[in-house]
């Protein structure tokens, strides 16, 4: 049982290392308990629509700071701002927002 508990998190792990920047997929994990205590984890990755063009930086910048912040990127759909957050930490400026919607995605499916 609990190697299998392991095996779940690392795939959850390594899932959610594998994830670049736009929102592609979600990862959606189901845990049945039965009544005899055993447990049944289940982790499937669902594709996401992906829409039909991305936001300008200009309609991400909801606040017009000339930043695009965390909450204003996943809005937009870029979930991990990190690796193209290189002038400001948590801030997009345009240049890095542009190659942030640009970056190919993982096919993690």
């Amino acid at each position: 049982m609990r190697l299998y508990k392991h095996r779940a998190i690392g795939m959850l792990l390594g899932l959610t290392l594998a994830t670049t920047a736009l929102a592609a997929s979600e990862t959606v994990i189901t845990t049945t308990i039965y009544p005899d205590g055993s447990r049944q984890v289940d982790a499937k990755i669902v594709p996401r629509e992906v829409p039909e063009a991305l936001m300008s930086f200009a309609e991400a910048d909801a606040n017009g700071d000339g930043c695009v912040d965390a909450k204003e990127a996943r809005d937009a759909g870029v979930l991990n701002i990190r690796p193209f957050a290189k002038t400001r930490k948590n801030c997009l400026s345009e240049a890095e927002y542009n190659e942030a919607v640009t970056a190919p995605t993982h096919a993690a499916n």
